[in-house]
């Protein structure tokens, strides 16, 4: 990787934060949840503002996040990403399209509720 960028006149680097004055890199990823029909449970229904398994799936997300940091962000510079006004969540928060925090949930149609998870950088592990 790193020769093919050189080639491109670029450095391929895998840290989460390289350079102070510039945005760092996270790995987001988005979670939903399916029953056995294939119906999305985090869609809300008729009547309801967000389903009960959404909110759990949040409250479960946020409960765990200070003891998950070690797999989302498990270097000294991974940590650099968490400075405010930068689009990296800073606390474990979520909201509706709101990118400064931890849990996002997009707004749009309810069949395709899910929740982005902001925290990972780019050099966490996937696998884990």
């Amino acid at each position: 990787v790193r020769a093919q960028a050189r080639r491109h006149g670029v450095t391929a680097c895998f840290m989460a934060k390289p350079i102070e004055k510039y945005a760092g890199s996270g790995m987001h990823f988005h979670v939903s949840l399916q029953d056995d029909a294939g119906k999305n449970v985090f869609a809300e229904a008729g009547g309801e503002s967000w389903s009960p398994p959404l909110l759990q799936g949040l409250g479960g997300l946020i409960q765990t996040m200070a003891e998950s940091m070690l797999v989302f962000a498990p270097h000294a510079n991974s940590w650099r990403r968490f400075v405010s006004q930068s689009y990296a969540p800073v606390a474990p928060t979520w909201g509706v399209n709101n990118r400064s925090v931890a849990l996002r949930v997009p707004a749009g149609d309810a069949r395709n509720r899910r929740i982005e998870h902001r925290p990972s950088g780019v050099d966490a592990n996937p696998y884990l």
